[in-house]
């Protein structure tokens, strides 16, 4: 994600696409391949800012993590706006 720029609108759309195309994702079922991402996504806010000027890494994680607990227990959640956090 550093590496390539990815900015938190196309990681949210990542995290949109494996949910499109895969099997349900919920906290408990969870695919590999969606673990990384959010991982990821949290591990890069501790990153030192020189090298990653998106600071609000964070939000993303905690907002992805919200989404498969409400999947888990068949809660509708809101989406948060996410032009919010940039």
């Amino acid at each position: 994600l550093k590496n390539e720029r990815f900015s938190q609108e196309q990681v949210i759309k990542m995290y949109d696409r494996i949910c499109q195309t895969g099997p349900p994702q919920s906290r408990s079922r969870c695919s590999p391949i969606m673990e990384l991402l959010i991982d990821a996504a949290g591990k890069l806010d501790g990153v030192d800012p020189s090298e990653n000027p998106n600071k609000r890494w964070k939000k993303v994680e905690i907002s992805l993590r919200q989404r498969l607990f409400a999947a888990d227990w068949g809660i509708e959640i809101e989406k948060e706006e996410e032009s919010t956090w940039l």
